[in-house]
């Protein structure tokens, strides 16, 4: 495959702390033109973040993903993706709890609602498949960031071909979470 630019990007859901969305999405905006990745997995996003950043991209960016309180309710873990560079063969949302195909299911004891966005490509490069995860992990409880590292890990070796992970997984560096990758 050929080399290609993968982002993580925690948008931040709207909240009320001195630095509106309405200044921070510009900024996000220009960051990524200029780092012009491939690839960028993102966190927090509401679907007014979404539609409003997707605007301020050049043409050929789109998103996929689903709110986690199902459809465009709540915070969203999209995938964007460069349409010049990889097409899309399959999107994918689930639940990162005991019952993944349940719309807003719960477990473990998370805050509310998550989820995993999986979305099947074909780099339109190389004209190989890649498999691209994406999720934010909750931040309170270890046992569902760990059975959730567990699903994600599923996921992967569900993959007939390589694979990306992007997120934000609420951990530090050497956490067991990343033991799953």
């Amino acid at each position: 495959m050929s080399e290609f630019r993968v982002m993580s990007f925690n948008l931040r859901y709207p909240a009320m702390d001195g630095h509106p969305v309405a200044e921070r999405l510009p900024i996000a905006a220009e960051l990524i033109r200029r780092a012009h990745p491939h690839l960028i997995g993102t966190q927090e996003g509401e679907l007014d973040q979404l539609e409003t950043l997707i605007s301020l991209l050049p043409e050929e960016y789109i998103w996929l993903g689903e709110g986690h309180s199902g459809g465009n309710s709540g915070e969203f873990t999209a995938v964007i993706l460069d349409s010049t560079r990889f097409e899309v063969e399959a999107v994918d949302i689930s639940w990162l709890s005991e019952q993944p195909d349940t719309v807003a299911s719960e477990s473990w004891g998370v805050s509310h609602a998550r989820t995993l966005t999986t979305v099947d490509v074909r780099d339109l490069t190389s004209d190989r498949q890649l498999r691209v995860l994406n999720t934010h992990l909750d931040h309170k409880s270890e046992r569902a960031r760990l059975e959730s590292g567990q699903i994600m890990a599923d996921t992967i070796a569900e993959a007939a071909h390589p694979c990306v992970v992007t997120g934000d997984f609420n951990v530090a560096t050497g956490s067991p979470v990343y033991d799953f990758f």
